[in-house]
């Protein structure tokens, strides 16, 4: 045990030491390859500085903009860490068509959104429908969901999407979470600076649209208040659509005892947003597994 002990006091030394030994290590790496090549090497790093600005630049025109639109793997991948990811089948009545599971996938959405909105004005902006396309196939429509987002007082994130696929006889009812926390102008100009170590893990999948530099940079939750504003917005956003879920099948006559119990069980699954758990999100001085590779 005491072993075990020394080691991690050994790499925790050795973490907390390279926080303030990078920067100097960083400076001298530039000034001998700037030596080394008469002056090109400095002109290579101050250009991947300008394009790392830009970037960043960019990717706030991005939020500003709004667009959920991706490529590859992205989806979703401006929100932060997905800390939760439920599924429920929602069986129609056997006489029912492709027509009628259309109809009551359009209608959860629709009743949903409406419900969520009615029940939490000025605590949550929904957005509904919110069309993504997937921008390697153009010619496909996209998939309609519902956008429930939260902002804590000290802007962190916690946002909901809710999509209902309809096949066959059946609804099937997707619901992710995403957590997302802040960052200081410090991080960016960090960011910036280590960048020609880092932009060759991020670059491509940056202009790939599936990297968020911002998304990137705030995966933190480094006050104990808004720790607590956020498990309140979780809590009370979960609990609103779990109940205007079932209002809407009590409505359309689908909600069954069996799928009641799915519903509460799920819900209380995750009922507690447990940050500690969330992977590669990080929690004060409080690290979970590891930092992505392009943080600095």
């Amino acid at each position: 045990m005491e072993a075990f002990e020394s080691i991690k006091l050994f790499f925790d030394l050795t973490r907390a030491s390279w926080r303030f030994l990078k920067w100097p290590i960083a400076l001298w790496v530039y000034f001998v390859v700037s030596i080394g090549t008469l002056g090109l090497g400095l002109l290579l790093i101050l250009a991947v500085f300008v394009l790392s600005y830009l970037a960043l630049a960019e990717d706030r025109r991005r939020e500003s903009a709004g667009n959920d639109d991706f490529r590859g793997t992205g989806l979703f991948y401006r929100y932060g860490k997905q800390i939760s990811y439920k599924t429920v089948s929602i069986p129609l009545q056997r006489e029912s068509d492709a027509g009628k599971a259309l109809r009551v996938a359009g209608e959860l959405r629709d009743g949903i959104a409406q419900r969520v909105a009615h029940r939490l004005p000025g605590a949550a902006e929904v957005l509904s429908p919110l069309e993504i396309k997937d921008r390697d196939a153009p010619n496909e429509g996209g998939k309609d969901l519902v956008r429930v987002r939260s902002v804590s007082h000290r802007g962190s994130l916690l946002v909901h999407f809710l999509h209902y696929a309809p096949l066959g006889q059946s609804v099937t009812a997707h619901h992710f979470i995403f957590l997302r926390g802040t960052h200081k102008p410090f991080d960016e100009f960090r960011f910036v600076f280590f960048s020609p170590f880092t932009i060759w893990m991020w670059g491509l999948p940056w202009v790939q649209n599936r990297f968020s530099i911002l998304s990137h940079l705030s995966m933190a939750v480094s006050n104990s208040f808004d720790e607590i504003d956020l498990q309140t917005l979780f809590e009370a956003t979960s609990s609103v659509i779990v109940a205007a879920t079932e209002a809407v099948l009590r409505e359309n006559g689908l909600l069954t005892e069996e799928l009641h119990q799915l519903i509460v069980n799920n819900h209380y699954n995750n009922q507690r947003l447990d940050l500690r758990q969330a992977s590669n999100f990080r929690l004060g001085s409080v690290t979970n597994l590891a930092v992505p590779a392009a943080a600095n």
